[in-house]
């Protein structure tokens, strides 16, 4: 069964490649996205990445978790679902 991986605090100049080279060495990749949180707007400051089994995933967890990428701690755990609610405007 795929995880699904949170990953955050992550540099302004991190790339899909990036990424995917740090995660790859854990296991199988089935995606990697760079979500948009309509409450901060555009950027890049957080990812998920979804593993192809949940081992691949703990693993991937366990080593990467305030791992310094491009200077900064990335923090990295099973991502939880996340409702946006809108104000009406």
């Amino acid at each position: 069964m795929s995880t699904r991986i949170f990953v955050g605090n992550l540099a302004a100049g991190i790339t899909r490649s990036d990424l995917f080279q740090l995660f790859r060495k854990h296991g199988g990749l089935q995606s990697l996205s760079f979500p948009v949180d309509p409450s901060v707007g555009d950027g890049k400051e957080f990812a998920l990445v979804e593993m192809t089994h949940e081992w691949e995933a703990r693993a991937a967890m366990a080593a990467l978790n305030k791992m310094q990428l491009m200077g900064r701690p990335i923090a990295v755990r099973e991502a939880r679902n996340r409702e946006y609610h809108h104000s009406p405007g």
